[in-house]
């Protein structure tokens, strides 16, 4: 009666028994656990053991389990195996759709609470910091008592992506191309990125034509070395040699120019060189110009540049438009801008729903109510949002925000890349982008305009403490004028530290890398925070 749209047809099993089973008035029929995913008309599953000993079906979203379950193990593989279900695609800012659900009515209370903090990172092994079980559903919505002003100055907040390994600028405005012409917004978008990109490889033959007659020249030589020996004897005699390209070989070298500068583009402009003179020889002469210029430093860089800047122009040209098209195809968009070699500016997308958990398990193993609070940009329909998942400081520092003169809203910060997260770019030790979020945005009403704040309590005895913090505060460089305040916490002891880092002091002080988070919030630097007073 709850699923009218549930027919025989949509039920199956995957028991031992390879026959059809009668439960109650239903007549199922087997399924070979490998053909459920791809059966998406199959839309309930019955299973013994099926879950917890090595299947895997990503659509599957809901689980029930009749079985009494007192083992640690046992629930640990089958909670673990619904939480790593990646389910069949994202769906940004949406919390409910992207999450799964188990009922376990049987379950013992204690063990799976404990399942639940070690699955979320809490004791033993840590888990993924982004995967989170809950005990009792709380559907956070748009907060209907929240000014549409507050949600202004969200929109309005500057987020950065990370640039992807092995990206390539212009490969990355073919992709943002095809993507814009197939949506419709550009029609011929990729004919004219490869005009644009046509017209700087055009200028860079003019601009440097010792460096490509040098390059020409490396190209058409196949170069080698010989290695002579006797029998019996003790010498060997080494040899240089070079022989002209043939086509195979040229070939080879166009290879390096479709890595360096796309397929299509590398094509595009062979074709464009032959526009004129299609004989054989003027089409063999375009492949190895083209190729020479894919090995010219000062060529490269400077056609990297001209499609990044032509890419950002067009991110920034069409950012309504895209942001008015499907989650798919938004999504799409954010990983092109990810193909960045350095992190791009970019904008965050409103969450739909959050999770949370109207319970929270004590250090003793109990469950309580979770303490509630307003104002937080996703609520119930009460306009409170549980706050369990918070430790005792973070909690500190949202009670005392949220009571400040002039509190109109606050922002858990999805601690993860996602469209509704704001990253902050920064390198690790080995020099590799990373991403961290800080965790809390709050709005505040400032002189009539509403203004948002980054507080982050972070600890400062991790290991990458410091470049997470260098990397805040070149985003504090960068943007400070846009928020009202954007300062790092710290517990010392028993008393909360703040650093300012719209502060230039302060800034200079965590850039110059001398010393350790910890000798920044013990030094004259570090500010004693109100929090510590209440």
């Amino acid at each position: 009666s709850e699923f009218p749209e549930l027919v025989q047809d949509a039920v199956r099993h995957v028991l031992g028994e390879h026959t059809t089973q009668r439960f109650c008035a239903w007549e199922v029929d087997w399924i070979e656990p490998q053909r459920v995913e791809e059966r998406s008309a199959v839309r309930v599953l019955i299973a013994k053991d099926a879950i917890s000993t090595g299947w895997d079906c990503p659509r599957a979203e809901v689980l029930v389990s009749f079985r009494p379950a007192k083992d640690h193990t046992h629930i640990t593989q089958l909670l673990g195996r619904m939480v790593r279900s990646p389910l069949a695609r994202r769906i940004p800012g949406d919390d409910k759709l992207n999450s799964v659900e188990c009922i376990l009515p049987f379950f013992d209370r204690t063990t799976a609470g404990s399942v639940v903090k070690y699955l979320t990172g809490q004791i033993g092994e840590v888990a993924p910091p982004t995967k989170k079980a809950v005990l009792s559903e709380c559907l956070l919505g748009p907060n209907p008592r929240l000014d549409e002003a507050v949600w202004r100055a969200y929109d309005a907040l500057p987020t950065k992506t990370i640039p992807q390994r092995g990206a390539a600028p212009v490969r990355r405005l073919v992709s943002l191309a095809l993507a814009l012409s197939t949506d419709g917004l550009r029609p011929g978008a990729l004919a004219d990125a490869e005009r644009e990109m046509h017209r700087v490889l055009d200028a860079a033959r003019a601009r440097h034509p010792e460096l490509l007659t040098n390059a020409v020249n490396e190209i058409w030589a196949v170069r080698g070395q010989s290695i002579t020996g006797r029998q019996g004897g003790k010498q060997l005699t080494y040899g240089d040699f070079a022989e002209r390209a043939d086509d195979r070989a040229i070939q080879v070298g166009f290879t390096d120019a479709k890595r360096a500068f796309g397929a299509d583009v590398s094509q595009s402009y062979v074709n464009h060189l032959t526009a004129d003179d299609e004989d054989d020889d003027s089409l063999r002469d375009a492949y190895v110009t083209t190729s020479a210029l894919a090995i010219i430093p000062e060529v490269r860089a400077g056609i990297d540049k001209e499609a990044d800047d032509l890419a950002s122009r067009w991110f920034a040209q069409y950012r309504v438009e895209i942001k008015a098209l499907p989650d798919d195809r938004q999504q799409e968009y954010a990983d092109i801008q990810a193909l960045a070699t350095e992190p791009q500016r970019s904008s965050l997308t409103r969450p739909r729903n959050r999770i949370e958990d109207y319970l929270e398990i004590g250090e003793d193993g109990q469950q309580a109510l979770a303490p509630m609070v307003e104002l937080h940009l996703m609520s119930d329909s009460e306009g409170l949002c549980p706050i369990g998942s918070l430790n005792a400081w973070e909690r500190e520092v949202v009670v005392q925000e949220i009571g400040r003169p002039g509190a109109r809203g606050w922002y858990r910060n999805p601690p993860r890349q996602s469209v509704d997260s704001l990253g902050v770019p920064y390198r690790d030790e080995l020099g590799n982008w990373r991403s961290m979020h800080p965790d809390f945005v709050f709005f505040h009403e400032i002189d009539g305009a509403i203004r948002p704040s980054i507080v982050d309590p972070h600890g400062h005895h991790l290991e990458d403490s410091l470049v997470k913090l260098q990397g805040l505060a070149r985003f504090a460089e960068e943007f400070a004028e846009q928020f009202h305040r954007i300062e790092a916490v710290s517990k010392i002891g028993s008393v909360m530290k703040v650093l300012d880092l719209k502060d230039p002091l302060v800034r200079g002080a965590i850039l110059a890398g001398n010393k350790t988070p910890m000798e920044h919030y013990q030094s004259d630097l570090a500010v004693i925070a109100d929090y510590t007073h209440r």
